[in-house]
């Protein structure tokens, strides 16, 4: 029985060990319209771009963005991946300024669930400004990055930039995303499981028959008396 038990426990352990994958991507140049967010157009910038050989589900999200020039205040964008979207920007700073939002020319960003502060207000949370952008780790500027979790990580995941005021140009230079996957349950560990299971089985009939073995009846011999 042992030949069977050590592989099938040693197969169960692999899989009970194993970790979750980490993807992490930065997409540089190369976009469309040359990466320039189109001034007061609600059209916007699309970006698209296609993740394979992740396997199993979302479980956590981060986004990096690089963007320079243009005011930050007019800036909206959101994530999209399978039917969801996560809201990214959404107008830094409203509406402070006169309705305006920030007036910083640029993001240098990464936005993360964990973050200690949402990037809506960051000029309140002592912000690091360099070449006039943004830096830093902040919460993204909605319901949160979580909403993507449980969504299969492979496929298309878009980045939507939209300048919602006239008046200065923001470029993207750059963009990339750090995604948790969950591993869906190998083949080997669901055979594993059922290898398990008609072991268990075979151990309790073996134990019911040891239970309820007919007991051996002794027999001593006859003693002969003579008369």
């Amino acid at each position: 029985m042992k030949q069977y038990l050590i592989p099938l426990l040693t197969a169960l352990a692999s899989v009970a060990s194993a970790q979750s994958q980490l993807l992490t991507t930065n997409w540089a140049g190369g976009f469309v319209n040359g990466g320039v967010v189109p001034d007061h157009d609600l059209s916007g910038l699309t970006i698209t771009e296609m993740l394979t050989g992740l396997s199993g589900a979302v479980s956590e999200v981060s986004v990096t963005l690089n963007l320079t020039g243009g005011w930050n205040g007019d800036i909206y964008a959101y994530l999209y991946h399978d039917g969801v979207m996560s809201v990214l920007l959404n107008r830094v700073g409203t509406p402070a300024n006169d309705g305006l939002g920030y007036g910083d020319s640029g993001f240098n960003v990464t936005l993360s669930d964990s973050a200690a502060f949402s990037i809506h207000n960051y000029q309140a949370d002592t912000p690091t400004i360099t070449g006039g952008g943004v830096q830093g780790t902040w919460q993204p500027d909605g319901a949160g990055l979580n909403q993507l979790n449980g969504l299969d990580a492979s496929g298309a995941w878009s980045l939507y930039l939209v300048d919602e005021s006239a008046g200065g140009v923001m470029t993207l230079n750059s963009w990339g995303l750090a995604i948790q996957a969950v591993p869906e349950p190998s083949t080997l560990a669901l055979a594993a499981m059922g290898g398990l299971g008609m072991l268990w089985h075979f151990r309790r009939r073996k134990k019911f028959a040891a239970v309820f073995r007919p007991l051996a009846v002794s027999r001593r011999p006859s003693r002969r008396v003579d008369i």
